[in-house]
C-alpha cells in the first residue's frame, strides 16, 4: 500500500512538472477610433486544469476587462475580453501593454505584449503655443496660440478654454467658440495678462482645452518661470510748511524679493540745497538716502525738507536796511528843536530852529518847509529867509520855498516864539515837514515834535 501512494504522487508531481498554458491574442493589433468600441480577446489553453489570473500592465481608465480570474479545464481554451472605449480627449497613437497571465496552482506568470492603435477622426488641438513679455511682477505678457484640426473630419462649434494657473490658484481663464474648422485648418488666439505687484515667483501653468458636442478633445500644458526680483517704485507728496516745502518720498518694493541697500536719489537745486533739513546726503545735485532693506509690499518713507526762515529773515533785513537807508538815511533830513530849555513866562523869547539837510544822492528840487505855531505864541524873525505866513483860528502856518536844494546842501531857519499867556508846565510843538521832488517822484519827510517850558 505505502509503495502504491508512492508510485502515485510521483505520477502527480510529474504531470505537474510538465502542466503548461498559453496565451494567444485577437486581432494582432487592436485599431480603434476614439469615441467608439472596441475589443480584445485573450485566450488561454492549459494542459492542466488551472485557474488563472489576468493583469494588464498599462491599464487605463477607459479600460474594461470582463473577467479578472477564469478556471480552465484541462486541454481546453477559455477566452476573457478585454474593452476599450477611447474617449475623444485620449491622445492619438499607439499604446503599449502588457497582458499578464497567472497560474493560482504553478505561480508561473506569463506576458504578452499588445499593442493598441487609438485613431481621431475628430481632433482639435492647441499648437504653435508662444508667450511674449517679460516674466516679472507688473508687467504684461501676451500668449499666443493656435487651435489646429489634426483629425480627418470637419468640426462645427468648437469650444476652446483657456487657463492660467499658478500652482492649484487660477489666475484668468477665457472661453472661445469656433464655429467650423476643416481638416489641417486653424485659428489664431492671443490672450493677455498683468502680473500683479508681488506676484509670486515660480512655476506657472497655460492650460489649453478643446471641446466637441460636449467631449473633451485635447489638453495642452505648458509651463513658464516668473522671476524673482524686486521692483522699486517711488512717489512724492508735498506737505505745506509755512516757508518752505515738505515733500515726502514713499518708497515701495513691488516686487516678489526683498530689496536691500536700495538706493533712492532726489534731484535738488543749488539754490535749495542751501536750505535742505533732512537725513539723506547731499551728493552731486541729489539728495541721496539708503534703505537697509524693503520687503515686498512693504513702504520705507523718506522726508525731503526745505526751510526758507533763514532766506526770510535775511530778506526782512535787507528790505528794513533799504527802507532805513532809502527813507532815513538818504532824504532831505528835517529837525526842529528849541535851542533855549527855560520854564514858559509871559513875554518870554524862545528860539526855534529847523535843520534842513539834503542826504539825497542827487539835487531835490520844490522843495517846501512847513511848520506850525499854536495861537498862544507870537512869531517874530530876525534872521534868515522868511517864510510865508497865514495865519488861522488855530494858529499861525509857516512855509519857507526852495527851487532847488543841491545834493549835500544844508540850511537853517530860525524864527522866534513869544507866549502871550503864562503856561505851567511844557509845551509840545507840532513836528515841521519838508516836500521835495527827485524827479517825477514826490517825497516827504517830517521832524520830531519838539517840547520846551521847564529847565532840565
Amino acid at each position: 500500500m505505502r509503495k502504491f501512494l508512492s508510485i502515485v504522487i510521483f505520477l502527480f508531481m510529474v504531470n505537474l512538472a510538465f502542466a503548461s498554458f498559453s496565451i494567444s491574442t485577437e486581432p494582432g493589433t487592436l485599431k480603434v477610433k476614439a469615441g467608439e468600441r472596441g475589443s480584445v480577446n485573450i485566450t488561454i489553453s492549459s494542459t492542466w486544469s488551472d485557474t488563472f489570473t489576468i493583469s494588464i500592465e498599462g491599464w487605463k481608465p477607459w479600460f474594461t476587462l470582463s473577467k479578472s480570474v477564469v478556471k480552465v479545464d484541462a486541454n481546453e481554451k477559455k477566452s476573457v475580453s478585454l474593452y476599450l472605449f477611447p474617449p475623444l480627449s485620449a491622445k492619438q497613437g499607439v499604446y503599449i501593454i502588457g497582458i499578464y497571465v497567472k497560474s493560482q496552482k504553478t505561480g508561473e506568470k506569463k506576458k504578452v505584449n499588445y499593442n493598441i492603435e487609438v485613431q481621431k477622426n475628430f481632433l482639435a488641438e492647441a499648437k504653435n503655443v508662444e508667450i511674449d513679455g517679460v516674466l516679472r511682477p507688473k508687467e504684461n505678457i501676451s500668449i499666443s496660440y493656435d487651435i489646429i484640426n489634426t483629425g480627418s473630419e470637419p468640426l462645427s462649434n468648437v469650444k476652446v478654454k483657456f487657463y492660467l494657473r499658478y500652482k492649484t490658484d487660477k489666475l484668468t481663464e477665457s472661453e472661445h467658440d469656433i464655429t467650423f474648422l476643416n481638416p489641417s485648418d486653424s485659428k489664431h488666439f492671443e490672450e493677455r495678462y498683468t502680473f500683479a505687484p508681488m506676484s509670486k515667483a515660480g512655476r506657472y501653468t497655460i492650460e489649453i482645452e478643446t471641446f466637441y458636442s460636449g467631449e473633451k478633445l485635447s489638453i495642452y500644458s505648458k509651463n513658464f518661470d516668473v522671476q524673482s526680483v524686486s521692483i522699486i517704485e517711488t512717489t512724492k507728496k508735498y506737505e505745506p510748511v509755512s516757508l518752505g516745502k515738505r515733500m515726502i518720498v514713499l518708497v515701495r518694493n513691488d516686487g516678489n524679493e526683498v530689496a536691500k541697500n536700495v538706493e533712492i536719489k532726489e534731484p535738488i537745486t543749488w539754490f535749495d540745497k542751501i536750505f535742505y533739513n533732512g537725513e539723506g546726503t547731499i551728493k552731486y545735485g541729489n539728495v541721496i538716502w539708503t534703505v537697509d532693506e524693503i520687503s515686498p509690499g512693504a513702504t520705507a518713507e523718506l522726508i525731503y525738507q526745505v526751510n526758507y526762515v533763514p532766506l526770510f529773515v535775511f530778506l526782512v533785513l535787507i528790505v528794513v536796511a533799504l527802507w532805513y537807508y532809502f527813507f532815513k538815511v538818504r532824504v532831505i533830513r528835517i529837525k526842529k528843536f528849541v535851542i533855549e530849555r527855560k520854564r514858559i513866562k509871559t513875554a518870554e523869547i524862545f528860539t526855534i530852529a529847523i535843520n534842513v539837510k539834503n542826504n539825497c544822492p542827487s539835487d531835490a528840487y520844490d522843495v517846501v518847509i512847513r511848520d506850525f505855531v499854536p495861537s498862544i505864541f507870537k512869531v517874530g524873525f530876525k534872521h534868515g529867509p522868511r517864510p510865508k505866513i497865514k495865519k488861522t483860528e488855530a494858529g499861525t502856518e509857516l512855509a519857507w520855498h526852495f527851487k532847488k536844494f543841491d545834493k549835500a546842501e544844508e540850511r537853517l531857519l530860525v524864527y522866534y516864539l513869544k507866549p502871550v499867556i503864562g503856561i505851567l508846565g511844557s509845551v509840545h510843538l507840532p513836528s515841521a515837514t519838508v516836500s521835495y521832488k527827485i524827479g517825477k517822484r514826490e517825497w516827504k519827510n517830517h521832524s520830531e515834535s519838539p517840547s520846551f517850558g521847564e529847565e532840565e
